[in-house]
């Protein structure tokens, strides 16, 4: 772990365990100052107390009770971190902005690449934009097909029971399949984003 400082003892307590096994400490919470590039964080450390025994002639070590304490450390927030934070605040804000779109109108590769592209932004946001909202998409799709699969099915095998009976041919697997797709999933190369016109 990177070196702590700054390090206040919120509260402690001494507690016994049935079985004491190590734990490492546990992380409660973080909280960010990113102006200042500072990281506060509140650990919980368990520590094991072992005295010595006498048993006869020899001296064990025993176990006697254990330490909890929450602890607040202060460290140096890393650019690395910072630019975590920054690609997760970007994708939080594209997962909103999606989520309040109506997908019905993003069916076409062209309106998925002028949601990507048509702002300006760099081409890795751009990619972003369209890998998140074809995500959407694709989930849609697959609700679509838990909810419909048997629906779709038997009105399928009925259609193709009166195609015979017309003395059509029986649609195809693949065509069926094909009839189910409402949101297609389209490849866009980089290529593509590179020169998108708006």
């Amino acid at each position: 772990m990177e070196h702590l400082k700054n390090c206040v003892v919120l509260d402690r307590e001494e507690t016994t365990y049935d079985k004491p096994v190590y734990m490492p400490p546990s992380v409660e919470s973080v909280e960010y100052d990113r102006e200042n590039m500072k990281k506060t964080m509140i650990l919980k450390n368990i520590k094991h107390v072992y005295k010595d025994k006498s048993e006869g002639k020899m001296t064990i070590k025993g176990y006697s009770h254990s330490v909890v304490t929450r602890e607040k450390h202060t460290v140096q927030l890393e650019e690395k971190e910072l630019m975590g934070l920054e690609k997760e605040d970007l994708l939080n804000s594209i997962e909103s902005e999606v989520s309040n779109l109506n997908l019905d109108d993003f069916k076409t590769k062209e309106s998925i690449m002028k949601f990507g592209c048509d702002n300006g932004k760099s081409n890795g946001e751009k990619r972003k934009r369209m890998v998140v909202l074809q995500k959407h998409l694709q989930e849609k799709q697959k609700s679509l097909e838990s909810d419909n699969l048997f629906k779709n099915v038997a009105g399928e095998n009925k259609e193709d029971r009166l195609r015979k009976q017309e003395g059509k041919k029986t649609m195809k697997r693949y065509e069926r399949m094909h009839r189910r797709v409402v949101y297609p999933r389209h490849r866009i190369t980089t290529e593509e984003i590179s020169n998108y016109q708006y």
